[in-house]
């Protein structure tokens, strides 16, 4: 992993050969590998029954134990697309009061299982733009009177699994983290000392 200020954070090729130690990603190194990883699939996210694209903000490790921590993403949205589409009334009347672009800060709750690389991901919360946990709720309860956009759980899991997918993977969803099994990667843990997730030789 590497960083300029022209490129940012830059991730090479992962060398195909086995692991002589355990290796440890903070917040930006996970971002650089999901920004990496992101950059050669389509980067679109579900959102009001639309796919729109996305930018990745930051990522963060918090509350963290050695089995769980809190995964907090921020992802910037560009919803101007949608918004010509709100063009019915009274969808037009609250068109105009929503930003062009959604920062939405996601922050779910990631425990690991007695299984290696076995995880489980439940919702804390979600907040978009300057808007607290309540503001947000009433802009999603409000939206989803006229466009479909599901609640504010529903929505918080949908974006934060998809990246925990991403980064840590499993036998059935093929992540970053699992595709080093081969390498000699056995599991993963939480670091509260350094704010990161280890990958285990």
């Amino acid at each position: 992993i590497t960083y300029t200020e022209e490129d940012g954070y830059k991730v090479n090729e992962v060398v195909s050969q086995l692991m002589t130690t355990n290796i440890s990603l903070d917040g930006k190194e996970t971002a650089a590998i999901l920004n990496s990883l992101l950059n050669s699939a389509s980067k679109n996210i579900e959102f009001m029954n639309q796919s729109v694209s996305f930018e990745l903000v930051q990522i963060k490790y918090v509350n963290i134990t050695e089995n769980s921590c809190y995964f907090e993403i921020m992802v910037k949205i560009d919803v101007s697309s949608l918004k010509e589409k709100m063009s019915f009334f009274p969808a037009n009347l609250i068109a105009k009061y929503i930003p062009d672009n959604l920062y939405i800060d996601s922050n779910v709750t990631v425990t690991k299982t007695s299984t290696p690389f076995e995880y489980t991901v439940s919702s804390n919360y979600l907040t978009i733009n300057q808007l607290d946990e309540e503001g947000t709720n009433e802009l999603l309860t409000t939206l989803n009177k006229f466009v479909e956009v599901g609640n504010v759980e529903d929505f918080n899991l949908q974006i934060g699994k998809v990246f925990v997918d991403v980064i840590i993977g499993n036998a059935e969803q093929k992540g970053f983290i699992y595709s080093l099994k081969d390498a000699g990667a056995t599991d993963f843990v939480f670091s509260s000392e350094t704010s990161s997730i280890v990958i285990v030789k």
